[in-house]
C-alpha cells in the first residue's frame, strides 16, 4: 500500500478509505492521492499560511501595537468579575476569588496545569463557577466537564451559576446562610 511522509509534521500517511453502510470499501482514487502532499488540512494551512511564519507574525504584532490595539478586557482567569464580586460580598470573609488548584498529572488528563475556581471556600471545598456567555460553546462545556470531574474526585463540590442567577440570588437572599442554602439546591457535581 502506498504511503507518504508529511513535510510539515513528519507523520507517515496513506490514502484514505471508508466503509460504506452496504459493506463496500471506498478508497481514494490515484489522481487525488498523487496531488496530496500533506497528511491533513491543518498541516497544509500551517505550511502555506503566511501568518504562520515567525517573521510575518512579528510584523503583524508590531503593527497592532503601533496602532494601539489591545484585547478586550474579559472576566475570569485572574480578574474578578462583577458577578464574582457580588458573591464575595454576600458570602463573607472566608470565601476567595480566583483560587488556583494545581494539577500534577495535567498532561495525562489533558487539562490545565492550574485550575482556577471563580469563587471558593478552601476549608469546606466548595467551588462556585460563574459562567458567562462563553460557557455555552461546546468546547468550553467539555473543558468545564473535565475540570468538574477533576475537582469532584478531590472532594470539591462544584456549583455552576449563570450571571443572571448570581444577580437573582444576591438580590433575593438576605444573608450568607440563605445564599448558601440556595446554592446547594443548584449543586451540579458532588464528590462521592
Amino acid at each position: 500500500m502506498a504511503s507518504k511522509q508529511c513535510p510539515c509534521c513528519g507523520a507517515e500517511f496513506r490514502p484514505w478509505s471508508t466503509t460504506l453502510p452496504s459493506g463496500k470499501v471506498r478508497i481514494c482514487k490515484e489522481r487525488p492521492w498523487n496531488k496530496q502532499v500533506f497528511c491533513s488540512i491543518r498541516c497544509a494551512k500551517l505550511t502555506r499560511n503566511a501568518i504562520c511564519l515567525p517573521e510575518n507574525r512579528a510584523k503583524v504584532s508590531a503593527t497592532m501595537k503601533a496602532i494601539g490595539h489591545a484585547p478586550k478586557v474579559r472576566g475570569g482567569n485572574g480578574t474578578t468579575t462583577k458577578h464574582q464580586q457580588m458573591l464575595l460580598e454576600k458570602l463573607g470573609g472566608e470565601w476567595e476569588s480566583e483560587v488556583g488548584v494545581r494539577v500534577p498529572e495535567f498532561r495525562e488528563l489533558a487539562i490545565a496545569r492550574v485550575l482556577k475556581i471563580d469563587v471558593a471556600h478552601r476549608m469546606r471545598k466548595i467551588a462556585i463557577e460563574v459562567d458567562g456567555r462563553s460557557h455555552r460553546m461546546i468546547v468550553r462545556r467539555e473543558q468545564d466537564l473535565l475540570k468538574n470531574l477533576y475537582l469532584a474526585r478531590r472532594g470539591w463540590c462544584v456549583i455552576h451559576l449563570a450571571n443572571h442567577q448570581v444577580e437573582h440570588l444576591c438580590s433575593t437572599c438576605t444573608s450568607a446562610d440563605t445564599l448558601l442554602t440556595s446554592l446547594m439546591a443548584s449543586l451540579s457535581i458532588t464528590a462521592t
